[in-house]
């Protein structure tokens, strides 16, 4: 028995066990009103953030955006992140390709740069010798533009592909003049067969030549060959689309909206122009003998499709080549091929509306009609489609969020 003066024994202090992961066995009582107020404020963070615009959510940063999402409990999300401006590199920096494209992009950059320069050339040499007649192009301002706009596409996309740069903007570049290329060979070829095939007259480079004889010349065979030649680097180019990466993920939104539209607006406006009349005839009053005022009687220049045989299906080609070029502008998925497809399309319209206004201009009987300002038109509409396309930063592409790894840094 223990003795008065002795102490009690101290009772020791029972700990009462709860479920796993309960928020009582996390947290000590004396606690509890504290972990409330955080799970609160953390509530409250998570209503704030989704009630907040995307306009909130863009300036917040990407910082912020992953303070939320760990407070909230959360992966951790990347935030936004502004896309950059489209630059010069992403046209002329190195892709890799496989060992088959290392073949094919030199191949199609060679006959496309070879194609143009043959084009052009073509044109400063004699095309045609009709009943003894030396058919050839004049020169002027308007001819040496109309070749600019032309190697702009021709040399420069392959240029492009010869360096392997680019990746598919070099293809994208080439696409519509590879595309235009079937007909503008099969009317060389007509120009130059027997004249049964032809009208008694037909006007070239403006003029009016009777064809009771036709003798090719060098100009003549120079543009088959550079027009076959842009033929034969379409089906490379064909083969060597899918074997380019593409690496160009700038988003496009309302910009390839608008490119799209403006392409085939303009391919409905070149089919137009080779629908109507090359040029317009002048009106040329003189006065006869008995004093009355006459107008002179002159040709009048045929659309494209007025030909016959072989000229009919170069035309029904050509026409076909249009709308060929306009979708492939249409089905290009990233800014820098949509750009560079833009391009291409213009320099081949300003090329034809050029060397149109050039053979009105130099030509004794005609004035420019409406198909030069139809073709000149589109050209413009696609040159503005391109520069356009090249600069937008609309709401959709203003900031890229995603919860893969930051493409840009």
């Amino acid at each position: 028995m223990a003795s008065s003066g002795s102490k009690k024994p101290v009772r020791p202090t029972v700990v009462r066990r709860t479920r796993a992961g309960s928020d009582d066995a996390k947290t000590p009582a004396p606690r509890r009103s504290e972990a409330a107020k955080s799970a609160a404020s953390r509530s409250s963070a998570v209503r704030q953030t989704r009630a907040a615009g995307p306009q909130e959510t863009r300036a917040s940063g990407a910082g912020s955006g992953a303070a939320v999402s760990r407070a909230a409990g959360r992966t951790p999300v990347r935030g936004p992140v502004q896309a950059p401006q489209l630059g010069l590199s992403a046209y002329v920096e190195r892709v890799p390709v496989d060992r088959a494209a290392r073949v094919l992009l030199p191949t199609v950059g060679l006959l496309s740069a070879a194609g143009a320069v043959l084009v052009v050339v073509s044109d400063f040499l004699p095309y045609l010798v009709l009943d003894g007649d030396v058919v050839r192009a004049g020169q002027d301002l308007w001819s040496v533009l109309g070749h600019l706009a032309l190697l702009v596409a021709g040399l420069g996309g392959g240029a492009l592909l010869l360096a392997r740069r680019g990746g598919r903007v070099g293809l994208a570049l080439v696409a519509a003049l590879c595309a235009l290329a079937p007909g503008n060979l099969l009317l060389n070829v007509f120009n130059g067969v027997a004249p049964t095939s032809h009208d008694i007259g037909e006007y070239h480079f403006g003029v009016l030549y009777t064809t009771l004889t036709i003798e090719p010349r060098l100009g003549r065979t120079l543009a088959v060959v550079g027009w076959a030649a842009l033929v034969l680097a379409g089906a490379p180019a064909v083969a060597a689309w899918r074997r380019v990466a593409e690496r160009d993920l700038l988003p496009l939104g309302r910009g390839r909206r608008f490119a799209v539209g403006a392409a085939g607006l303009s391919v409905l406006l070149a089919v137009t122009a080779y629908l109507i009349p090359a040029a317009l005839t002048k009106i040329e009053k003189y006065t006869d003998r008995s004093g009355l005022v006459l107008t002179r009687d002159i040709a009048e220049p045929k659309s494209l499709i007025a030909a016959s045989g072989l000229g009919l299906v170069a035309a029904l080609v050509l026409l076909a080549g249009w709308l060929v070029a306009g979708a492939v502008v249409g089905s290009m998925t990233s800014r820098a091929t949509l750009v560079a497809s833009l391009v291409g399309l213009a320099a081949v319209l300003l090329n034809a509306a050029l060397l149109n206004a050039r053979d009105a201009a130099t030509g004794p009987d005609l004035v420019p009609g409406p198909r030069m300002y139809l073709l000149l038109l589109a050209g413009l509409l696609c040159a503005g489609a391109a520069a356009y396309a090249a600069r937008v930063q609309g709401r959709d592409d203003a900031a890229l969020l995603s919860d893969q790894q930051d493409p840009y840094t």
